[in-house]
């Protein structure tokens, strides 16, 4: 670790850590040196899943904006939808879901967006992605 003055100094910016407290000056510059926000980590979440499961919209815009794929799943099977709906971020449930988030996708486990949303009483959430399901079902049977 590089440190000046014994404080340690971060040499290049990070996407996921600026995708998860939400710092859009750290993911600008992270994207400008190259870093995308499709590249996984370890567990398989990217930067948008890090950014709408902490209610991040302005850097979940930017992501998307750059190319994150709000679909990717991780290794658990879950998408940045149901990381959001499972923490309550109605605005970035919302902005994923008009982005064309697949709502009704499975997690390994068998659980959908709506399901996480309900099981953290999340109610809101799942108030609202109960309205996109009912509203998706009528466009497929007209």
């Amino acid at each position: 670790m590089i440190c000046k003055n014994g404080v340690p100094i971060r040499a290049m910016p990070n996407i996921h850590e600026g995708a998860f407290i939400g710092d859009i000056r750290e993911v600008t510059q992270a994207l400008e040196s190259g870093q995308s926000p499709a590249e996984p980590d370890e567990t398989g979440t990217t930067a948008v899943h890090k950014a709408a499961a902490n209610g991040h919209l302005e850097v979940l815009k930017m992501l998307v904006d750059h190319g994150g794929d709000i679909n990717k799943t991780d290794i658990t099977g879950c998408t940045s939808l149901h990381a959001s709906a499972r923490n309550g971020h109605i605005s970035c449930v919302k902005f994923l879901v008009e982005q064309g988030a697949d709502f009704r996708v499975k997690s390994n486990k068998g659980n959908t967006p709506m399901n996480i949303a309900k099981s953290n009483a999340q109610q809101k959430v799942a108030e609202y992605l109960s309205t996109c399901d009912r509203e998706k079902f009528a466009w497929e049977v007209q």
